[in-house]
């Protein structure tokens, strides 16, 4: 059979540059696998060295022969890279890589003497595919599957390639031809060749793919081991018999290995099963609770005779914190059981209200609770905790009392309406703690009696934000509501206005008459101007004879907020124009105080493009405004100067 040899090389640059795209792209794909990229640097590198030995002759010599060669051997070196970082091991990267300088040495100092250069690179090839197999040795453990076998055979391939140059000197019946030659050994060499090349690549994907579905595997083989632990450790199985359980599950996982637990206590180590004899390596792992306390110890025993690799030894770590968990939590609920009749006996005493909530359900009730809310024991425990809620208030406790078990800050505190028998609802403060009542999640609530002191807030609420006389808003709740309105017309566009009043004859009324005369007309002015206006504005009073009233929701057109606020402004002037009757009770006999009071009134219209923080401003633009009509005669309504259409 005659071949083609300048084909066959071609068709070698062909398949390697194809298979170097192929592997770079599944690398790509699998973003963090290191091996695919490798793999696909070492077939773009055997693209390169065949491609420069099928252009000898029309390339120089060194480019063709030095170049070439050293591309062969990074060939080599690369795949040796690729195995070693899959079996996590370090390769011994001064061989590998000084085989490809000495290859490069050889061809450049033998570039004339085409039988000794190819035997002697022969060699260096020979040592580089026995590093890949030597390789495949030592690390077996790691390269289980049908992978390896296709891997094993390529490399074996080129083996025997490489090997037939010193072979056939060795005999003295080597003659080496030209690669455009179509001897049979050329073709059958470089037809081997290609054959390789298609074996590696599959083989490493093989392997890399293998070793991701038994990854798969044993995750879900771990979290079913953890929920079983889990399991376990929820229905207070005790300890003993739960790291029995534990032990026996970690040597299910690991076949082959053995695992035993010490666990420190009070009358030293205890041992939950014999340790495994040590037939190779043995790695240990402290077991540390949660506050990084020392717990015990877990020791795992490979049979196999090699060293644990980094992903045996982050299981291992996993399985560690799976124990400390385990002896920590059973620890927990041990002591937690043995104490429970002394902390029964405290919170029976305690003069705190005390309840635990299950499943939104009255597990246990504390005497000082049962004497808040009234009724009995019976009554109480086992009724759903929403009974006793404020019908209003039942989102916040179903939200509050989720706070815990969601992992969110379990010292909150917060305040709610609880229904009681004698006395209706009342205000309490509840504070909720996650914690394990009976081996399951509940939450342990501290309750105490707030109404007098919520009652006492209000009041200083009101002081804080109301005048006194007259019940209505004062300056600092006018400055919060004209702060809201501001914010809502930048997002609307629309407008706002301010009506500064003040009265226009009031001061003769309380000469005359004396201040509560004085007091019942104020009220009688703030009650006037809540019915001139609408339910969405503000009346305020600022002090003395001082009013000012919030118009929000006007037109976005500015005529027409103007016309508006105007409109309102004389609708206020004239109910304050009106004749004023005021009741006076005597010491012994009512008695009546007929009298006129007007107002001047100063409007400042604001909008969206008013900015932040000029409350203070506006204000004092109406006050200026208000001057102006008192100037112009009283009894008048002015509006600031700039807000004139």
């Amino acid at each position: 059979m005659s071949l083609h040899t300048p084909t066959i090389l071609l068709l070698i640059v062909a398949v390697s540059a194809v298979l170097s795209a192929a592997l770079a792209f599944v690398a790509d794909r699998r973003r963090t696998a290191l091996v695919p990229w490798v793999m696909a640097l070492a077939m773009a590198a055997h693209a390169v060295g065949y491609a420069l030995f099928s252009l000898r002759g029309q390339i120089s010599d060194f480019a063709s022969i030095v170049l070439g060669n050293m591309a062969l051997a990074t060939t080599f070196a690369l795949l040796c890279e690729a195995l070693y970082g899959f079996q996590q091991r370090p390769p011994p990267r001064t061989l590998i890589w000084l085989l490809v300088a000495l290859t490069g040495v050889n061809c450049s100092l033998l570039i004339d003497a085409a039988v000794p250069r190819a035997a002697i690179n022969g060699v260096f090839f020979a040592l580089q595919a026995g590093t890949v197999l030597r390789s495949m040795w030592q690390g077996r453990g790691q390269t289980v599957g049908r992978g390896q076998y296709l891997l094993i055979a390529a490399v074996l391939t080129l083996l025997v390639v490489a090997l037939r140059a010193p072979l056939l000197v060795a005999t003295g019946s080597a003659e080496v031809a030209l690669l455009s030659s179509s001897q049979p050994g050329n073709a059958l060499g470089f037809l081997a060749v290609l054959v390789s090349l298609l074996l590696a690549a599959l083989g490493m994907l093989s392997m890399t793919q293998e070793r991701a579905e038994a990854a798969l595997r044993a995750g879900q083989a771990y979290e079913r081991f953890r929920s079983s632990v889990l399991d376990l450790l929820a229905t207070g199985v005790a300890l003993p018999a739960l790291l029995t359980a534990f032990v026996n599950g970690v040597e299910r996982l690991l076949p082959g290995s053995g695992c035993s637990v010490n666990v420190l206590g009070a009358q030293g180590p205890h041992f939950t099963a014999d340790a495994a004899p040590v037939l190779g390596m043995r790695c240990s792992l402290a077991l540390l609770a949660s506050d990084r306390q020392l717990l015990g110890t877990m020791t795992l025993h490979r049979h196999a005779g090699r060293a644990p690799a980094a992903a045996d030894i982050a299981f291992a770590e996993g399985l560690a914190q799976l124990a400390a968990l385990a002896i920590e939590r059973s620890a927990d609920a041990q002591r937690l059981r043995d104490s429970e009749s002394l902390h029964r006996q405290l919170i029976e005493a305690a003069n705190e209200g005390i309840f635990v909530v299950q499943d939104d359900t009255l597990r246990y009730v504390n005497p000082r609770l049962r004497q808040m809310l009234g009724g009995g024991h019976e009554e109480l425990v086992g009724s759903p905790f929403m009974n006793l809620v404020h019908p209003a208030d039942r989102m916040l406790v179903a939200r509050k009392q989720q706070a815990p078990q969601r992992g969110e800050d379990d010292r909150l505190h917060y305040h709610v309406r609880l229904l009681t028998q004698a006395q209706g609802a009342r205000w309490f403060e509840l504070s909720p703690v996650q914690f394990e009542w009976r081996g399951q999640a509940a939450v342990l609530n501290f309750v105490t009696d707030i109404t007098e002191r919520k009652l006492m807030d209000e009041q200083f609420h009101e002081l804080a934000y109301h005048d006194m006389l007259t019940g209505l808003p004062n300056r600092r709740m006018l400055l919060d509501h004209l702060q809201l309105v501001l914010a809502a017309n930048r997002r609307s566009g629309r407008h706002g206005a301010l009506l500064f009043l003040d009265l226009d004859n009031f001061k003769p009324l309380n000469d005359q008459y004396g201040h509560k005369v004085g007091d019942l007309l104020l009220v009688e002015v703030g009650r006037r101007l809540r019915d001139c206006v609408r339910d969405m504005d503000t009346v305020a009073r600022f002090g003395g004879d001082e009013f000012v009233v919030l118009l929000n929701d006007l037109s976005e057109d500015p005529s027409l907020a103007q016309a508006q606020a105007a409109r309102l402004a004389e609708k206020a002037r004239q109910a304050l124009a009106e004749p004023y009757v005021l009741m006076v009770q005597g010491e012994s006999q009512a008695s009546t105080v007929a009298y006129r009071c007007s107002a001047s009134v100063g409007v400042r219209l604001f909008s969206a493009a008013d900015r932040e923080g000029a409350e203070e401003t506006l204000l004092n633009q109406a006050d200026a405004a208000m001057y102006e009509a008192k100037e112009g005669g009283c009894n008048t309504v002015r509006f600031h100067p700039g807000d004139t259409v």
